[in-house]
């Protein structure tokens, strides 16, 4: 099994194998981290500029009468500001989303394709889905998480769920080992999954 997130899973006695690997693990957390820093630097420029601008036209202007003109001004030039802060505000939720899965998912692995089914990793137990009771694997897309991700449904309407982003296998890999392991009658639903690399940091 490799480390390297680009490269294809290879089959392990009988079964093709998705992991979080330790190095992976740990790169998405301060890659997670590290954007937030950015944003927050790129919120306090923006405030620093609309509070200028806003100074600068009220004096000369005054805030009284307050017209519709003067207020779509006022409301211009904290645009940047409220941009930034909206960035942030889903960025920070999106960490939140990666942490959780950090904080439930530990490196290893977490889903194991044989031929009989799947084999999932919980936070507590290890489940055994076979193949007659999974409706379909597919791409979801999420917006309170840093990309899609890889949700397995099963029959009964619930499902089981883990980030692209954190995984050591990309999407056509794990297409290609449902594809095999399941005979032919399974695939993964790649309809969303054209953005997949912005599990990197979007």
């Amino acid at each position: 099994m490799t480390t390297d997130p680009g490269a294809a899973a290879q089959p392990v006695h009988t079964a093709f194998t998705v992991s979080v690997t330790p190095a992976l693990f740990a790169e998405r957390a301060a890659f997670a981290k590290k954007g937030l820093i950015g944003l927050i630097f790129s919120l306090v420029i923006s405030i620093a500029i609309s509070v200028t601008l806003l100074r600068r036209y009220l004096e000369s202007s005054g805030l009284l009468p307050l017209t519709p003109m003067k207020l779509f001004v006022i409301v211009l030039m904290c645009a940047p500001t409220l941009y930034s802060l909206g960035r942030l505000i889903v960025r920070l939720l999106r960490h939140r989303g990666l942490r959780r899965a950090l904080r439930v998912l530990v490196p290893g692995q977490v889903m194991r394709i044989e031929r009989l089914g799947l084999v999932l990793r919980h936070s507590d137990h290890v489940e055994y889905l076979p193949w007659a009771q999974v409706a379909a694997v597919r791409g979801v897309r999420r917006w309170d998480t840093p990309g899609p991700e890889l949700r397995v449904e099963r029959t009964d309407g619930t499902h089981w769920a883990v980030p692209f982003a954190i995984l050591d296998v990309l999407p056509g890999g794990i297409d290609g080992g449902l594809y095999a392991y399941s005979g032919g009658r399974l695939n993964l639903d790649m309809i969303v999954c054209d953005d997949i690399w912005s599990g990197k940091g979007r």
